[in-house]
């Protein structure tokens, strides 16, 4: 049974080499309905996976790297929930970007983020 608006979070390693791991990207996006695809900011690899993710449309997001965001035109920052690095990573990328936050399981953190503007 397929779920409607149900659509995939993909999480690249941080290791291994950019092109094997673009061909294992490229065959995961063709299996399935991804939305985002988080990537570790290292350069190389966000240079050969970004290519890779725009040829199947979903938003690219770098781990922990506001600045990179903007340097290699990537869709947004995804961050480890606090309120200091979410205020001054909306100030890096914008409000054209997406700024998105680990809450663990905290709910309440989330609320509070979400009100703040995170996505």
């Amino acid at each position: 049974m397929q779920l409607p608006n149900c659509r995939l979070f993909l999480v690249a390693p941080s290791t291994g080499d950019p092109q094997a791991l673009a061909a294992c990207l490229s065959a995961a996006l063709a299996a399935g309905d991804a939305a985002s695809l988080l990537l570790p900011a290292e350069q190389p690899l966000v240079q050969v996976l970004l290519k890779v993710a725009r040829e199947h449309d979903i938003a690219v997001l770098i781990d922990e790297d506001a600045e990179m965001v903007r340097s290699m035109d990537a869709d947004g920052v995804h961050l480890s929930a606090a309120d200091a690095s979410y205020a001054l990573a909306r100030a890096q990328v914008g409000s054209d970007r997406i700024v998105g936050a680990d809450c663990q399981s905290s709910r309440h953190r989330a609320m509070e983020l979400a009100e703040a503007g995170a996505d």
